[in-house]
């Protein structure tokens, strides 16, 4: 189901970009990041997270979190939240619907981070 509503999310992402200009290169397999964005010759780097809840809160990861402090006027968080599922126990769900949100530039405050785990290394 997460796999499903990633793809819906990337998809209503790559849209809402095309209809604003954009040229759109999927990096989300090999970077840090989801979408790398080209217009007027500058580029931007886009992180986008898909979820069936209001969006009040998404969870990011480390390398997401340090590339938006390394380029913090270059990066974008585009959300879509509210997120329908259908067929929830079948292997391909049917998702649909959505509410966008773009927050530009993101480069998020270490306030509105939140720790929920840390890695123990029992060898050491």
């Amino acid at each position: 189901m997460r796999t499903s509503i990633e793809r819906h999310a990337m998809k209503t992402a790559g849209r809402y970009f095309e209809r604003h200009g954009y040229a759109i290169k999927d990096t989300s397999g090999t970077e840090p990041y989801d979408l790398q964005l080209t217009k007027d010759r500058a580029s931007f780097y886009v992180e986008v997270k898909g979820t069936t809840t209001d969006g009040e809160h998404v969870f990011v990861t480390k390398n997401e979190v340090r590339h938006a402090h390394a380029h913090p006027d270059l990066c974008k968080l585009f959300i879509v939240h509210h997120i329908v599922v259908d067929d929830v126990g079948s292997e391909r769900p049917k998702v649909t619907g959505g509410i966008s949100c773009l927050i530009e530039p993101w480069n998020p405050s270490r306030e509105r981070l939140t720790c929920l785990a840390y890695r123990y290394d029992v060898t050491r």
